[in-house]
């Protein structure tokens, strides 16, 4: 009998019925339509429309990229904590990020900036950023990603701004590929640094992507992730209304 292979969902239909096991799975794996490859062996059975590749088995119809070829990242500028006050636009840094690809702000975590800077250093609603150095200890926040929701945000050191090169790569696929098991694992095999871990540009960019053919089918799988990710979110919280009830 052939080695037990793990497979890409093929199709949107396929990457529902993996999203709805339950909410008990998905809050510990929901970002799993990417699954992590890199336990598969070669010489195992694939099925009929799948391939074997360097990240693993994959529909027929997609492709490996590595994200130097369909990405740019953009650094930082340097704020000076001379000018960090209460009033002003917000410098964004690596504590704003959720693990579950959101921003936040509360008291403790926004840095506000009175100072002069360049425009280009402001971003723009619809920005999708990644975290460059993680202060936690499990370095779970390495490269994890946000889209800008704030027009007043400041584009700090250690945050990557990612500019899409190619018109036919959706940035919500990306957004989700950066949520995935299989690129935070990267993000761990090539940081440096002991106590705040650090990636690089390059390490991102020579991290490989499994791409279906197509920006509508991207956009659709990004869809489905999100459906599911928001439909999670609301059952969960509904059952811990019920618990607060009972």
């Amino acid at each position: 009998m052939g080695k037990k292979l793990n497979y890409l969902p093929m199709t949107i239909k396929q990457a529902h019925k993996t999203a709805f096991y339950g909410v008990g799975y998905l809050n510990r794996d929901r970002k799993e339509f990417f699954m992590d490859m890199t336990s598969n062996k070669r010489g195992g059975v694939i099925k009929a429309g799948y391939k074997q590749t360097e990240v693993g088995v994959i529909p027929e119809d997609w492709g490996i990229k590595q994200l130097q070829s369909l990405i740019k990242i953009k650094n930082g500028f340097a704020f000076s904590s001379v000018f960090f006050s209460d009033k002003g636009a917000i410098v964004l840094t690596p504590g704003n990020f959720k693990l579950d690809g959101r921003l936040y702000f509360n008291q403790r975590n926004t840095k506000r900036y009175s100072g002069k800077y360049p425009n280009t250093y402001k971003f723009e609603i619809g920005d999708l950023l990644i975290v460059m150095t993680d202060l936690t200890p499990d370095c779970n926040l390495l490269g994890k990603p946000a889209f800008v929701d704030n027009n007043n945000l400041l584009h700090n050191q250690r945050i990557g701004k990612i500019v899409v090169l190619n018109s036919n790569i959706s940035d919500q696929y990306l957004y989700w590929f950066f949520l995935s098991s299989m690129y935070a694992q990267r993000m761990k095999e090539t940081a440096t640094g002991s106590t705040v871990r650090h990636t690089s540009v390059g390490s991102i960019y020579g991290t490989y992507i499994p791409l279906p053919p197509t920006k509508i089918e991207q956009t659709a799988i990004a869809k489905a992730l999100s459906d599911n990710d928001a439909l999670i979110q609301s059952l969960s919280q509904l059952i811990a209304k019920k618990c607060q009830i009972k």
